[in-house]
């Protein structure tokens, strides 16, 4: 890793230490407010990292077939190649409702908000009870079990 990367990395982590504990303060305020209001207020917090990424780190991205993303409810699988589209994914979808495994929500600040957002959150046990039968056949047609 070259010296420049390793200290554009460094002031990105020092950026995130800075601003996660501030947004988890803010998380915790916003208790009064509707659930889309929190949702959009806690979603700043990823949109300053995504700014900062670009800004620091000098990652940019652009969205191909931004026009088919549909303004109605829909099911958008991801194949998680990093951290990064989890913060991606709320610049570029509208506000979300994620199917997390139970045990993220016991991670400070992610898990924490996730809570206080509680539109942003289903766990795969309740999402499996809502989908009932949909849920196993979708599983199924993968080709893998979709309870892991």
């Amino acid at each position: 890793m070259s010296g420049a990367v390793l200290l554009r990395s460094t002031v990105f982590a020092l950026f995130q230490i800075l601003t996660t504990p501030l947004f988890a303060a803010i998380a915790l305020l916003t208790f009064p407010f509707d659930t889309l209001t929190r949702y959009r207020i806690i979603s700043v917090w990823a949109r300053w990292n995504i700014a900062a990424v670009r800004m620091i780190c000098g990652i940019r991205y652009r969205v191909l077939g931004a026009g088919h993303i549909p303004r109605e409810p829909c099911v958008i699988l991801a194949k998680h190649q990093s951290a990064w589209e989890t913060l991606a994914f709320q610049c570029i979808f509208p506000p979300q409702v994620w199917v997390v495994k139970r045990e993220l929500l016991w991670v400070p600040f992610f898990g924490w908000g996730s809570r206080c957002c509680r539109r942003s959150l289903s766990t795969a046990p309740r999402a499996r009870a809502h989908c009932g039968k949909r849920w196993n056949k979708a599983g199924t047609a993968c080709g893998k079990d979709s309870r892991s």
